[in-house]
């Protein structure tokens, strides 16, 4: 099926080689990126345990000095020196009585908000 009308074969401009070397490489590829992205998720779920549990102690460690838990989070900022990244992400916290551990979670922030 590769020949013309004057009966000579005509030269295909990739051979099967070629084809199956470039399908190799792009699946390498995406592999690749693959693996990059699931780091990079990795990495911001260990972000958000680190900046709650910093959270959740500067919240116990109120407690075992004060005997109370902190009314708010610039409370923990201005008495015990904790540095919430806002830029990256949302804190949640919300205080049930002055005796009862607050609920506390973080949440990333979109890129944009």
């Amino acid at each position: 099926m590769n020949k013309s009308l004057y009966g000579k074969k005509k030269k295909l401009p990739f051979s099967i080689n070629t084809m199956i070397t470039g399908i190799l490489f792009l699946a390498f590829l995406g592999c690749i990126l693959y693996g990059f992205n699931d780091v990079s998720s990795s990495a911001i779920e260990q972000q958000l345990q680190i900046a709650q549990k910093a959270v959740e102690r500067a919240a116990v460690q109120c407690y075992a000095i004060e005997g109370r838990y902190p009314p708010d989070l610039s409370y923990l900022e201005s008495h015990y020196g904790i540095i919430l990244d806002t830029d990256h992400f949302l804190y949640h916290y919300e205080r049930f009585g002055s005796n009862l551990m607050p609920e506390i979670k973080v949440f990333e922030l979109e890129q944009g908000e």
